[in-house]
């Protein structure tokens, strides 16, 4: 008995992470705005950057993994966990997380992506912070 539970919790935890997306995303542009050395305000390129993402199987969140999340992970805080709504007869997907200021759209039958970060802190209380944008394609795993 212990062997068949055991065997359909495999199954089931195997088939709920097969429906999940995974996809390797990589910016070909990033612009934004930050503060100089100066302490003046301007606009400015940005790296680009590579993104690990995860759609859930209906597309109705996004967990996004960027270049800040080992400092995520040293302060104990969670991946940006973001809410998706499907448009486009499903092929486009708008994902929000109104408590951040991040937002990531998704074009699944072209692979492009906008990547919005434009948080409480940085331009609009004169703070450390950058409020940025970025776009690019992804790949599957």
């Amino acid at each position: 008995m212990k062997k068949l539970l055991l065997l359909l919790f495999s199954i089931f935890i195997s088939l709920s992470s097969y429906a999940d997306t995974v996809l390797y995303c990589q910016d070909k542009l990033a612009t934004g705005i930050a503060k100089n050395d100066n302490g003046i305000w301007k606009t400015e390129g940005f790296v680009n950057n590579r993104y690990t993402i995860k759609f859930n199987d209906d597309y109705s969140s996004l967990i996004v993994i960027d270049k800040y999340q080992e400092i995520l992970e040293e302060n104990n805080a969670i991946p940006h966990i973001l809410s998706c709504v499907n448009f486009w007869g499903n092929d486009g997907v708008i994902c929000n997380n109104n408590d951040t200021g991040f937002s990531f759209r998704y074009l699944k039958s072209k692979k492009r992506y906008v990547y919005i970060s434009s948080g409480p802190a940085g331009y609009l209380i004169n703070n450390i912070g950058t409020d940025s944008i970025s776009a690019g394609t992804c790949a599957k795993f």
